[in-house]
């Protein structure tokens, strides 16, 4: 079993990230450095699931944030492999998202 695990949406949101800094960098050596940060970040979350931050107002006392360049992370660190839900750019307008989301 993985270390981790992203839903579908969390995926989705990363492959589109991953396209676009490939496509507006024009070089997909920058998209791979990118998608490696981000494995190296979800490899030390899941070493120590309870580093990221709460944000209870947004998300409940449950899911976690964590930044890996401008997006950030937001994952589950009760869960067995650790399992992210979103991954969000962090310039996004989070407090109508989460509202319009509930």
């Amino acid at each position: 079993m993985p270390p981790w695990v992203l839903s579908p949406l969390a995926h989705s949101e990363l492959e589109g990230i991953l396209e676009r800094i490939a496509q507006e960098s024009g070089s997909t050596t920058i998209a791979d450095k990118v998608a490696g940060d981000f494995t190296s970040a979800l490899n030390t979350l899941t070493a120590s699931p309870g580093i990221g931050w709460r944000r209870q107002h947004l998300t409940g006392p449950t899911i976690r944030w964590w930044r890996v360049h401008n997006y950030l992370l937001l994952y589950n660190p009760e869960t067995k492999p650790l399992r992210v839900i979103r991954i969000l750019h962090g310039a996004r307008d989070l407090e109508r998202l989460f509202k319009r989301d509930r």
